[in-house]
């Protein structure tokens, strides 16, 4: 039993605890340790002394009794001077002296990733753990079931702008806004908006913002499940995994209004990706599939749409429900993990209905080498210009991740001049021989066959041409990062110049005559019959495959 005091009332950090031992009742046939706590340490007031005497024959035989024959609360004395406690004998054999004067114990605390800088009413739902690397780290924010709208994340974006010059100006090292203006950063970003009220305005707003950010910023995982974004939204994001070099992890569409026109778009996004990003390899060195979540769409028969993606784009895909689909081989793993995706639609979805003709010919025209593009912008949130802000490049400079082969000669090597810069390896200028079809002067070289070249990836004097230079060899696998000119400086370049804007994309590898586009150059060569032929060996190949090769070939 415990006779408890007011609240608040109790035994104080200078405070003595003196103990009775009362002998056992009759009717539980065990001791009673009465605990009376005095105000203060200086000594037991009289009224203290009457309970603090040895037990005697007239001490009551039962705990109800002892409380009961305690003495009444002295007017003088603070209540916490006569706060009796009962406690059993197991409770009263804990040790004395832990913990003396009510002192509390020193806890080590654990290491919380540091906040970052607080400009916005949005930097509290951010969370920023630094790396090692000046200007890299991971950012997480998490806004999901806040009930935001799409005009909330136009306000999003510019938080973000505010958060990359704060770190822009920590990078530069004097405090001043633009200190850092031009140094780069290398953001990791984690975006968690499920369970909001968008529709396609706002998560486009923020795809633009990433799509004008892609140097400093790459997004790993996003989660828009349980909105109402459409195929809009979809194919925005399918042109972010197209634009940037590295591959989402996670990406997180159920319970929206995609039908298989946006589905289509995202999933040949990464089938397709210019540098292979997909799957990607993680850090035991096998290769992971992207996981994407599109169940409970209005998709209208996903496995038709499935099998064609497979056929004619070489898709490989998992739709089992446990994650586990790794390979130690890039060609035994599949491009995306899609679970639940054919084994359900959303309540919309006709299962019965056949694809749609247009859809048809724009999986056509992409897998030919075409451009999926994504629908303009309406509305008042379109993303402002990228050159408005800080530290951003304007939009006619951004930059795009390509990949070509490097041909070297035995006698004459490369024929390239290349100097370092932050990004990697910029090419100074190439030569007539052997030349470098598709490569321009200005371009940079960001990895050779998956290495990085950047100045964070190679540290030390001359590591970036120390590492350009153990796998320099033909037909080595190059990462350029290729910058969109303005018209006028195309126009203004020297026509059929190597290494400028204007110098030609394609060239027949059989009479070697230049086109400035692909479609052009398909044409020649059926009209021709200059095509490649297929390897002695290979298994047969639909027209979508044999136009691929070709396109690697020119």
């Amino acid at each position: 039993q415990r006779a408890r005091a007011p609240a608040g009332v109790g035994p104080a950090g200078g405070d003595v605890l003196r103990v009775l031992r009362l002998p056992a009742s009759s009717s539980s046939g065990a001791g009673v340790d009465v605990a009376v706590s005095a105000g203060s340490a200086a000594g037991p007031t009289p009224k203290e002394s009457a309970v603090a005497e040895p037990p005697c024959p007239e001490v009551p035989r039962t705990a109800r009794e002892a409380v009961a024959a305690a003495p009444p609360p002295c007017p003088e004395s603070p209540p916490a001077a006569n706060h009796v406690e009962i406690r059993a004998r197991s409770v009263s054999t804990r040790r004395r002296g832990r913990n003396p004067g009510g002192a509390s114990r020193k806890r080590s605390i654990s290491r919380q990733p540091r906040a970052p800088p607080a400009r916005s009413w949005w930097a509290r739902f951010c969370e920023l753990r630094r790396f090692r690397a000046p200007g890299a780290g991971l950012l997480r924010v998490s806004l999901s079931r806040m009930r935001l709208r799409d005009a909330d994340l136009q306000s999003l974006a510019a938080a973000l702008d505010l958060l990359l010059a704060d770190l822009r100006a920590e990078l530069g090292g004097d405090g001043r806004a633009d200190a850092g203006a031009g140094l780069p950063l290398r953001l990791t970003l984690e975006l968690d908006l499920s369970e909001n009220e968008f529709g396609d305005a706002g998560p486009i707003c923020l795809l633009q913002w990433l799509i004008a950010h892609l140097r400093d910023v790459r997004c790993r995982v996003i989660r828009l499940a349980r909105n109402s974004v459409g195929d809009a939204t979809l194919e925005w994001l399918a042109e972010v995994v197209r634009l940037q070099q590295s591959a989402f992890q996670e990406i997180h569409l159920s319970q929206n209004r995609a039908t298989s026109c946006g589905a289509a778009a995202l999933l040949l996004a990464m089938a397709l990706h210019p540098s292979e990003a997909y799957p990607w390899l993680d850090r035991t060195g096998c290769f992971v599939p992207a996981g994407v979540s599109l169940d409970r769409n209005r998709i209208s028969d996903p496995d038709a749409l499935v099998t064609r993606l497979r056929l004619r784009g070489g898709l490989r895909l998992c739709s089992a429900e446990t994650y586990g689909s790794r390979a130690r081989r890039f060609a035994a793993a599949p491009h995306v993990h899609l679970p639940g995706f054919l084994s359900s639609a959303g309540p919309g979805a006709a299962r019965a209905a056949a694809i749609p003709v247009d859809l048809l010919d724009r999986i056509e025209g992409v897998c030919a080498g075409g451009s999926w593009s994504p629908p303009p912008v309406a509305g008042s949130l379109a993303v402002p210009a990228a050159g408005s802000r800080a530290g951003a490049a304007p939009r006619s400079l951004r930059a795009l991740t390509v990949r070509h082969e490097l041909f070297v000669d035995e006698e004459s090597g490369a024929g390239l001049e290349l100097e370092p810069v932050d990004d990697g390896l910029r090419i100074c200028e190439i030569l007539d021989f052997p030349g470098q079809r598709g490569l321009r002067v200005g371009d940079v070289v960001a990895a050779i066959d998956g290495r990085p070249l950047s100045i964070g990836a190679c540290p030390g004097d001359d590591a970036q041409n120390s590492r350009f230079g153990e796998h320099f060899r033909h037909g080595a696998r190059l990462d350029v990062l290729q910058t969109k000119r303005p018209r006028e400086e195309s126009r203004a370049a020297a026509p059929g110049a190597l290494g400028s804007s204007s110098a030609p994309r394609f060239r027949c590898p059989s009479c070697c005559e230049d086109f400035d586009g692909w479609q052009p150059c398909l044409r020649h060569l059926r009209e021709s019959g200059h095509g490649p032929g297929p390897d002695s060996g290979s298994l047969p190949e639909d027209p979508a495959a044999e136009a691929r090769r070709w396109m690697a070939a020119c």
